[in-house]
């Protein structure tokens, strides 16, 4: 029998979903849960990712105790929240949630050389204060953002932490209104306006259909 594993990770909860293919229909069984742990640390809302990356690993371990081993990892979460990473491979905390207040002002900042017309134009996704855009906004208004060297979206931040690579992944991606719904890639013009670098996000947006 052939096991694949499913990470599903909400915004209050996540979950271990093993799949696998049984008298030709697909059966799935949760063997895993836990609670996300979101606090206030210093003002702010942020994840506890070095608990979400324990729990991630605690899951994977409850199939090998369970000999349900999998060939395949996959790992989904809530979309528009990332961690940065320095040179050195190292997190730059706070992982700030996207329930955090800091975005409720930043659109009037940038609406005349960004406005909400455009970037749904560009990206096709509606204005929300949480949307990646604005975070990164404000990461880089503090300058938290120059120490970085990548914004990795939550999935592959935990891909990262497992495996070693560091690759964003093209349908979180979509979630950030900074990826152009037309050729499918990060957007010139939203990269441009922030100051940011392609290469932050690791490899491109790009589907590979």
């Amino acid at each position: 029998m052939i096991y694949h594993l499913a990470v599903d990770i909400g915004a209050s909860s996540g979950r271990h979903i093993i799949g696998y293919v049984e008298n030709g229909k697909i059966v799935l069984k949760e063997i895993y849960r836990f609670e996300n742990n979101i606090k206030k640390e210093n003002g702010s809302i942020v994840w506890d990712i070095e608990h979400l990356c324990e729990e991630v690993i605690n899951g994977i371990a409850k199939a090998k105790e369970i000999d349900l081993v999998p060939q395949t990892v996959a790992i989904d979460t809530w979309g528009v929240d990332y961690v940065l990473i320095d040179e050195n491979g190292k997190e730059i905390l706070p992982a700030v949630s996207y329930r955090d207040p800091r975005t409720t002002n930043i659109q009037s900042e940038i609406e005349d050389k960004l406005s909400e017309k455009k970037i749904f134009e560009l990206t096709g996704i509606q204005r929300n204060d949480f949307n990646t855009i604005y975070q990164l906004y404000c990461d880089k208004k503090s300058g938290k953002l120059d120490k970085a060297k990548y914004a990795l979206m939550m999935p592959a931040y935990l891909s990262y932490k497992l495996t070693g690579v560091a690759k964003n992944e093209y349908t979180n991606a979509s979630t950030t209104a900074m990826v152009n719904s037309k050729t499918k890639d990060w957007d010139k013009e939203i990269l441009e306006f922030l100051g940011i670098d392609k290469s932050l996000f690791v490899n491109s947006a790009h589907h590979h259909s």
